[in-house]
């Protein structure tokens, strides 16, 4: 399925799905975001846990929060596709940062737990039919679908690395 068939999709989701490319989403999804961090494990290595600024995240916690982002996302997909129609809560992902003591471990932990996620990730959005994508819920108040959801992961990983290639490559 392409990025192109999303019917619903929250109003946040908009940006990260735009990154995506329009090709089926399990062609892109095992690789797509992800490979952009994983590429550059070394350099992701010699940054260290500097910032760009005070007060901004370090690449380690970049990276754990994308991998804590994509549970959130595939715990949601998952509801939706089971046509759970319990609204979800919304998430604080500074909070979640702050406490997540990513500095703690190494960008090859970070990413290796990165990758095992987005495995089963991909393991997940192959149990889905396509009618399953298109099965929408409600979270963080607003609405969203199982696609879109996928989509969200591809576009999320590209948008971060983006920020890193930006803002802390020059760190190096």
């Amino acid at each position: 399925m392409k990025k192109s068939a999303i019917k619903v999709i929250p109003s946040y989701g908009l940006y990260y799905t735009n990154l995506a490319s329009d090709e089926d989403l399990m062609v892109q999804l095992p690789t797509a975001g992800i490979s952009l961090f994983t590429e550059h494990a070394a350099q992701l290595e010699k940054i260290g846990t500097k910032t760009y600024a005070l007060g901004k995240w370090t690449v380690h916690q970049i990276i754990e929060h994308l991998t804590d982002a994509e549970r959130v996302f595939q715990y949601r997909a998952l509801r939706f596709a089971r046509q759970d129609k319990t609204p979800l809560a919304g998430f604080d992902e500074n909070i979640w940062a702050a406490v997540s003591k990513a500095n703690d471990r190494s960008i090859h932990d970070l990413l290796a737990d990165y990758q095992t996620v987005r495995q089963s990730t991909v393991a997940l959005y192959k149990t889905f039919d396509n009618d399953q994508l298109f099965f929408t819920g409600t979270a963080n108040g607003q609405e969203n679908s199982v696609i879109a959801l996928g989509f969200m992961m591809i576009g999320h990983g590209i948008h971060h690395f983006g920020v890193v290639k930006e803002k802390y490559f020059p760190l190096i």
